[in-house]
Parts: C-alpha cells; structure tokens; sequence
C-alpha cells in the first residue's frame, strides 16, 4: 500500500494533466489526415509508448510538425519541449501552453529550469518531445544541432526516440505565409527507437551525438527528388521574396515582390514563374 502511494504521489508531482494530454493528441490524430500526413512506428517504438517514458528527439521543419509527432505518440502521455518566446507571440498560443504546461526553454542558451523539469515529467512516466535544433528549418534541411543535446541524454538516462519528419516544409514552407499556402502532399513521420535506456547511460557523448545527428539528418529537397514526391497547390511564389530578398539581375535588396507563381523586381521588373 505505502509503494502504490509512493507511486502515485510521484506521477502527480508535476502540473500535468492526462486528460488534457488525451484530448490534445486525439484531436491532432483527427486533423493529421486533413494535412496528407502518414505516419510509420516501428514496432519498439509501439511497445515503448506501452512500456514507459521515453525522450523523443524530432527535426523541425514547419510550423504544423506539432500536428504530426503528436499524433504519432497518440496512446502515450506526452510533453512538449517549446521555445519562451512561443508563449509571446501569439494569444493562442499562450493560452494553449499554458493550459498543457508544456515544458517552455530560452533558445540559444542553456536553461537549467527546462532541463530540471525535463527530468521531472519522465520521471512521472511522461514521455518528453524536444527538438534538438531550436527552431524550423528555414530551408528545409536539417539544422546545427548542438552537442549538449548527448550531454542531456546521458544524464537523464531514458529510453529515446526518433520521430523523423519528412515533406512538412515541401507541404508548408516556413516562407508561405499562412495556412491558404499549404501544399496537397504525402508529410511523413517516421518513428523509431534510437536508444535504450542502458545505451544512453554506457555509451559515451560523441557516440549519443552520432546517433542523434544522423537519426535526424534530412534533405527535403534531395528526398522529393530522389522519391518523386509531388506537393500541389496554388500560389506557389508567395512568401518567396523573403527568402529570395536578392534579385539577380540589379542586385537590388528587399525590392522582390510576388503575386500568385510569379516574382518581380520592382526596381528593374526581372520577372521569374
């Protein structure tokens, strides 16, 4: 009786609620049909959802991936890593974290509180999402991912995951705009185990490293084309000028203007389809 008492009060040391955590991630396996997502588990991976908490490592490549890796840990309770500064940039987005007590981190600097508490929800068998890049990938390819990432991992311990993203910047360009500028396209999440609990405590940093950074190596660009993937839409050059600010022919800076597929210089009219 006092083990059970132990145990329960250790699973409620944390501000979390389950049925929140229950709704969240069904609601997101309703919608993810509606964005063309897939999603791949491995049958460890399955079984861990099962089995206890994990740590999930996930690459980032658009501003919908919350969509898609939560509903991929549908059946397990799961929190979210998520940048400060999400929690200030939009209403919703503020009442939405703060509802879920997702777990918030300053980018760019080490933050011992995420870290603590990181530690606290696995602890309560709450699996832990956290993408080791910091932020979307402007250009669709995998990011820096910093070593300390390997330092956490054999810290804590913990089973991790891997939960690979493929066509969610092809669908959805971290440039386009908003959500009329979606692409019709396959997104894919792939998941997998990537290591046990005993391997992210024996093996050493630069080999959790290894693993980590080549688990979430991706080229989206190189994958559409090697795998003929098409993503249809309308639109297609808005939002372009501000990755494509440069234009070719006058050098001309920020004078890039787009309209449907199409992208002029306002200053000298080079125009591109």
């Amino acid at each position: 009786m006092t083990k059970d008492k132990n145990t329960d009060k250790k699973k409620s040391a944390v501000p979390f609620s389950r049925a929140y955590s229950r709704f969240f991630l069904g609601l997101c396996r309703f919608v993810r049909p509606f964005l063309h997502g897939k999603c791949i588990q491995s049958a460890a991976f399955k079984a861990q959802k099962k089995n206890g908490a994990m740590l999930v490592v996930c690459n980032h490549l658009s501003a919908y991936d919350f969509i898609h890796f939560s509903a991929a840990m549908y059946g397990a309770p799961l929190n979210f890593v998520v940048a400060e500064n999400m929690m200030y940039s939009m209403p919703i987005f503020a009442k939405l974290l703060s509802g879920y007590h997702a777990i918030t981190k300053k980018q760019y600097f080490a933050d011992i509180h995420c870290i603590m508490n990181i530690k606290k929800y696995l602890d309560a068998g709450i699996s832990v999402l956290i993408c080791p890049e910091g932020k979307v990938a402007a250009d669709g390819v995998t990011g820096a991912i910093a070593p300390s990432i390997a330092r956490l991992v054999q810290w804590l311990g913990y089973p991790v995951g891997v939960v690979k993203m493929k066509g969610a910047s092809l669908a959805r360009p971290k440039w386009a705009y908003n959500l009329r500028f979606i692409r019709r396209g396959k997104v894919y999440s792939e998941c997998d185990m990537l290591l046990s609990a005993q391997e992210s405590k024996s093996l050493s940093k630069d080999e959790i490293y290894d693993k980590i950074v080549g688990a979430l190596d991706h080229n989206e660009h190189k994958w559409q084309v090697e795998n003929g993937v098409k993503f249809v839409g309308r639109r297609y050059a808005e939002g372009l000028e501000r990755l494509l600010y440069y234009c070719p022919k006058c050098g001309a800076e920020f004078a890039n203007r787009t309209h449907g597929d199409r992208m002029v210089c306002s200053v000298c009219g080079n125009e591109v389809k």
